[in-house]
């Protein structure tokens, strides 16, 4: 087992508690009796298990992811920090996400719920994390990477769209091209076929003359030598 997996394994021993432990616990807490906001927040993102749809990118994240123009790096991998950055979510929260991300893979896998919950729970509140923060920072970071993702397709269609149109100039420029080289080759044609025609009759008239003119008269011969 790894380190991780070994420190994740200590966490659930500790933290191990009966239904009736908890119960007794988030009556005397008075945190536990202010997770209603967490609880409201968790509801906002769609995180609560409900059908209920999330409310979506806030328009100004939204904007500002857009006029970032964020691109993907030469190997293809997502800019995560700059669409979060853009968003508005500082690097202290996205901080506090990311290590909630590595106590949850800490964790054995076959830990139940509820412990786990616990678990990270209260060591971050150890390390100082406003569970309720880091719930909305969690929230902005999911609502930010729909944001990119809806830019991005918008982007997508457009290069799409502005693509198939220029195919389309393109086929019927080809289109206008393979006609005009048609009628190139029929007027060729047809310039052939009246020129052999036109010869044909200038023929006839140089042959007419050719043989209706006088034979030339023979040279007459020359006188004897000495007469």
């Amino acid at each position: 087992m790894s380190e991780k997996q070994g420190f994740g394994s200590k966490l659930v021993s500790l933290f191990v508690t009966t239904e009736e432990e908890e119960a007794a616990k988030a009556a005397s807490d008075p945190a536990a009796k202010g997770a209603g906001s967490v609880d409201d927040l968790l509801k906002r993102y769609g995180a609560d298990g409900s059908a209920a749809a999330p409310a979506g990118p806030a328009p100004a994240a939204a904007a500002a992811i857009a006029s970032a123009k964020i691109a993907p790096s030469a190997a293809g991998e997502l800019p995560l920090d700059r669409i979060f950055s853009a968003a508005g979510i500082g690097a202290e929260a996205q901080g506090h996400v990311s290590k909630a991300m590595e106590l949850l893979k800490s964790l054995p896998a076959e830990t139940p719920l509820n412990v786990k919950r616990q678990i990270v729970e209260t060591s971050l509140k150890a390390f100082g994390f406003p569970i309720a923060q880091l719930v909305e920072a969690a929230g902005k970071e999911s609502e930010a990477l729909d944001a990119y993702l809806q830019i991005q397709a918008g982007d997508t269609s457009k290069v799409l769209a502005d693509s198939d149109q220029r195919i389309g100039q393109l086929q019927a420029e080809i289109a206008q091209l393979e006609q005009k080289k048609k009628t190139a080759v029929e007027q060729q044609n047809q310039a052939t076929a009246q020129t052999v025609q036109a010869k044909g009759k200038i023929k006839e008239v140089l042959d007419f003359f050719g043989a209706a003119a006088p034979a030339a008269a023979p040279p007459a011969p020359a006188a004897p030598a000495g007469k």
